[in-house]
């Protein structure tokens, strides 16, 4: 899937989605890292939206790495 072409799905709902069809993981052992990179190759900020934030709080992930508007990671949940 090509998110370039302005698909508004979020990254997490997707990676979320595609490992609960693929694997028997436990939730509690992922880590989930999300980078966010402009057309001009700059790091932005990839934020869990309000509802991505709802479902990681239920999935309760291991931990959460996501880009600040500054290039740099932060770490949610």
């Amino acid at each position: 899937m090509d998110y370039s072409e302005g698909s508004s799905t979020c990254s997490e709902w997707v990676c979320l989605n595609k490992i609960k069809k693929t694997t028997n993981i436990d939730y509690n052992k992922l880590i989930l890292v999300n980078v966010r990179i402009d057309r001009e190759g700059s790091v932005r900020n990839s934020r869990p939206c309000k509802s991505c934030e709802s479902l990681l709080k239920a999935l309760q992930p291991k931990k959460v790495y996501y880009t600040n508007d500054n290039g740099e990671f932060e770490e949610y949940l």
